[in-house]
């Protein structure tokens, strides 16, 4: 019964930092894409990753071209609609979730046992 509250706290943190470094490849992700859509040559901005002066300018550039954080927002939602990028998070998710259920089931029966 321990072992399990032992247990749920590690693997809080692990889900937390695994979907913390998710967003945060979304993130670039994002941003690879904004810097893509406003550069002058797409295909070297394609296969280099930008800093951040390019990152402000492709900002920027969509305000500029009249987008603003609506292109922004277009964008992001585009990014949650990759099907592949969902279905790693949900899944991850999930096993964490129910492995966390799991371990807390113990937990429950010994409190109503009492």
């Amino acid at each position: 019964m321990k072992k399990s509250y032992k247990l749920l706290i590690p693997l809080a943190i692990i889900l937390f930092l695994i979907l913390f470094f998710l967003l945060l490849l979304a993130h670039d992700y994002l941003n690879q894409m904004i810097t893509i859509a406003t550069a002058k040559d797409p295909l070297y901005s394609l296969f280099n990753k930008p800093d951040q002066t390019t990152i402000i300018h492709a900002y920027d550039e969509l305000d500029n071209l009249g987008y603003g954080q609506s292109g922004v927002t277009y964008l992001f939602i585009c990014l949650f609609k990759n099907t592949y990028f969902c279905c790693i998070m949900i899944l991850i998710c999930l096993i964490f979730f129910g492995f966390l259920f799991y371990l807390s089931i113990p937990m429950v029966e010994s409190h109503f046992v009492q």
